[in-house]
């Protein structure tokens, strides 16, 4: 029993180190004039509600949103492409709103994604070196290895821009951005 204790120490101390130390590069998506900017920890939020592993409770989740979405199959956390041990943000910039993922499995997500029910009408069309999501013509936004990208922005440059980041300049590099890492809520 202490062995286990001690092993979870070990695992979460290191974890904090490593996401103190960094930025994920997924993150460095968020620009550095983004605002209104949302984290949501599934994680965090799991842990929090002590009946279960945090996995089955994720899994618990998703299983209840497919229903609501009359999705037939079963569904596993794994298997969705999606990393959802890591923070997820929903922000704005003066033009648009955007919903950004760490990305588990680009293959197994693009497969989610093309999954869903046929009223989103959802294409994942391979150009350009990204992945984009398409809904009927309209660009709604684009995938990489370690990035999902959604938003109401129909431009390509956008999501382009916001995934390569050449700039190196992020929200996380800001005032605001560095609070929001600080705080490390849950939502």
């Amino acid at each position: 029993m202490k062995k286990n204790h001690f092993s979870k120490g070990l695992l979460f101390g290191l974890l904090a180190i490593l996401v103190s130390a960094c930025t994920n590069p997924y993150q460095k998506s968020i620009p550095n004039d983004a605002f209104v900017v949302a984290e949501v920890d599934v994680k965090s939020l799991a842990l929090k509600s002590d009946v279960l592993s945090q996995e089955q409770k994720i899994n618990d989740l998703i299983e209840l949103l497919a229903q609501e979405m009359e999705v037939d199959n079963e569904i596993n956390v794994k298997d969705l492409g999606l990393d959802f041990l890591r923070p997820m943000y929903v922000f704005a910039t003066l033009d648009d709103g955007y919903f950004l993922a760490a990305v588990r499995n680009q293959k197994k997500l693009q497969s989610t994604l093309l999954s869903l029910p046929d009223m989103f009408e959802l294409q994942i069309v391979e150009a350009d070196g990204l992945s984009w999501v398409k809904v009927g013509s309209e660009t709604i936004g684009a995938i990489t290895s370690n990035a999902l990208l959604l938003g109401t922005s129909s431009s390509k440059a956008d999501y382009r821009d916001m995934l390569e980041n050449n700039s190196g300049e992020t929200y996380f590099d800001t005032d605001a951005g560095k609070l929001l890492k600080k705080k490390r809520g849950d939502i």
